[in-house]
């Protein structure tokens, strides 16, 4: 035997400890020393099983059990001293699932009323990841990583809110037989069966050490609607708690929620926008936004039961909180608790407020949801066409994009040069033949452009129109130019083309220089040899959607003003009604 093993030799039982203790005196005792150990004889046992094989490379663990019970001690070249592994955490966390697969948890207040039958939560109560909708089973279970320690004693027991359901006893299950090993005996459940331990093991190298893991299951009829809370305690011996995990949650089973269709009144307006003799709401005009919603607060709510969404009404997306509501609910708002009884009534006056929003039917749409995943979206009535412009002034002198009229002109001759900005009056009525502007040119046919009736603001102007429809204005800049390039966004040469059979489907197109040419036809081709300049040239030399090269000859800008006519004629009976082919924008590259 090696110098680190006790050696065979009487000794009495309580010189033991002194002896194997004792730095100086040991060496006498072990192989070859002067007075060797024999222990023949002698009641318990001394082993030398090694638990583990070294620690630090130098030292062994030996075994020494006696009438007393085990004792474990360390016996080293250097020293020897008791020796004890870390311990094992007592059970103190579950891994959670439902029905096996994982729980999806939802975080919200409760809500006040006799019915809630609260134990330890309280009404107004904030939970986080505690609210669940119980759909099966729940399953509790321990894990590597959380093994309990002392799974040689005592019991496991499961309580399900506040009653033992059943007992799972350890201590009387373990094998001794099997403590430096595993219990062979599991998994095996406790009757009835909310308890199963799956397996019980030495922890460490250490057998004082027992490590179990073990689940709980929860069935649904076990399960109470609202407060539910849910331990598998381990009790020790003396039936004092060792350690326990529990799940504390509310089980809610509200039905689906509701809400009536939003409404939209006009409260204030003061912008006075114009666009084509039709009056738009616009910024820093008022409106109310109104709506009930049915139980937002059957058991639990959000905080912001619901959310506004604003289509073109230049009014950002806000959310509404529950104390938001108009009902009193019996008590004073918003410090009180909504009932589950409550209903929510909202009624909130907003301001348009954001930029760059043309819209010839702005709607609103409520969301309404509750902390499990109920919710409900409804838009607001359609039957009434609320007008919102909130455009500033876009066009230049040499873009177009139809959302304001300050480079309109009105139809004319222009066979001198005019003034071109600032020239038409937007609250004016249109012509029988002038195109309407509302945010794209299009051509005035249905009854959707009668804003007599359905609109708000509630207009006098009835487009219903028959004609062809006209729309000009001037392209300008300091380059002079006898050739250039026009963007007609949403034309296609084919709709206004004038050299092929069918001609002029759709539109017309002509280009003028005032005092200089005639209406040159931007559907016929340019032919050097034969242009004059007359009403009815051609000068296109390119392109054949949206975007076209065109010639005056030897005509220049240079003499017009460095401008040019832009005139669109939408034809009679064309696909350039609302809601089908519309022109959005206009722009000369070449000025």
């Amino acid at each position: 035997m090696s110098a680190e093993v006790i050696h065979k030799k009487s000794l009495p039982l309580k010189h033991k400890r002194a002896h194997i203790s004792d730095f100086a005196h040991k060496a006498t005792h072990q192989t070859g020393g002067a007075d060797e150990l024999n222990v023949s004889g002698l009641s318990g046992s001394i082993t030398d099983s090694v638990y583990p094989a070294t620690l630090s490379g130098k030292t062994r663990i030996i075994k020494i059990k006696d009438d007393v019970g085990g004792l474990w001690y360390i016996s080293g070249a250097a020293y020897d001293t008791y020796s004890v592994p870390t311990s094992p955490n007592p059970l103190n966390a579950l891994t959670w699932t439902m029905g096996g697969a994982s729980i999806t948890t939802y975080s919200g207040y409760l809500s006040s009323g006799a019915a809630q039958n609260f134990v330890d939560f309280t009404s107004g109560q904030s939970l986080t990841n505690q609210i669940f909708r119980v759909t099966s089973s729940l399953t509790g279970s321990t894990s590597n990583t959380t093994r309990f320690s002392q799974a040689d004693s005592g019991s496991l027991n499961a309580n399900i809110n506040g009653v033992i359901t059943s007992s799972f006893y350890l201590q009387a299950a373990f094998n001794e037989a099997n403590r430096e090993t595993y219990q062979s005996w599991a998994p095996s459940s406790s009757s009835p069966a909310n308890i199963t331990v799956k397996g019980v093991a030495m922890y460490n190298s250490y057998p004082p050490y027992q490590t179990g893991s073990a689940s709980i299951n929860v069935l649904t009829t076990n399960i109470l609607d609202g407060e539910n809370k849910i331990q598998l305690i381990h009790t020790g011996a003396a039936g004092v708690a060792i350690g326990s995990g529990s799940y504390h949650f509310f089980n809610d089973t509200s039905s689906a929620i509701g809400m009536n269709t939003p409404t939209v009144e006009e409260s204030a307006t003061s912008s006075n926008v114009w666009l084509s003799g039709v009056q738009y709401y616009g910024v820093n005009d008022i409106f109310i936004f109104q709506f009930t919603g049915s139980r937002l607060f059957e058991t639990t709510f959000r905080s912001v039961p619901a959310v506004v969404t604003s289509t073109a009404f230049g009014i950002t997306t806000y959310n509404v909180n529950y104390s938001d509501s108009k009902e009193t609910w019996n008590v004073a708002v918003p410090a009180s608790v909504p009932p589950i009884t409550g209903s929510f009534t909202y009624s909130g006056a907003k301001t348009v407020a954001n930029a760059s929003v043309l819209r010839g039917a702005a709607s609103i749409s409520v969301t309404v949801s509750d902390p499990i995943g109920n919710s409900a979206t409804v838009a607001s009535s359609t039957a009434t066409k609320w007008l919102v412009n909130t455009y500033a002034t876009t066009s230049t002198a040499k873009a177009e994009s139809f959302v304001d009229e300050n480079r309109r002109l009105y139809s004319g001759a222009y066979d001198t040069i005019p003034n071109v900005s600032a020239i038409w009056t937007s609250s004016n009525a249109l012509e029988t033949y002038d195109s309407i502007v509302t945010g794209a040119l299009v051509y005035p046919s249905g009854s959707v452009f009668n804003f007599t009736t359905g609109y708000n603001p509630v207009g006098t102007a009835n487009y219903d129109h028959t004609e062809d429809q006209l729309y000009f204005r001037a392209m300008s800049g300091s380059t002079p130019l006898t050739a250039g390039t026009v963007t007609i966004t949403g034309l296609a040469l084919s709709d206004f083309q004038g050299d092929n059979s069918p001609t002029y489907i759709n539109a017309k197109v002509e280009i003028k220089l005032p005092s200089q040419t005639g209406w040159l036809d931007l559907g016929k081709a340019f032919n050097p040899g034969t242009f004059a300049g007359a009403d009815g040239d051609g000068c296109w030399t390119s392109g054949t959607t949206n975007t076209f090269g065109w010639s005056s000859g030897t005509f220049s800008t240079a003499n017009s003003g460095y401008m040019y006519i832009l005139k669109i004629t939408l034809k009679s009976g064309s696909n350039y009604a609302y809601n089908n082919k519309r022109i959005t924008s206009l722009s000369e590259a070449s000025l």
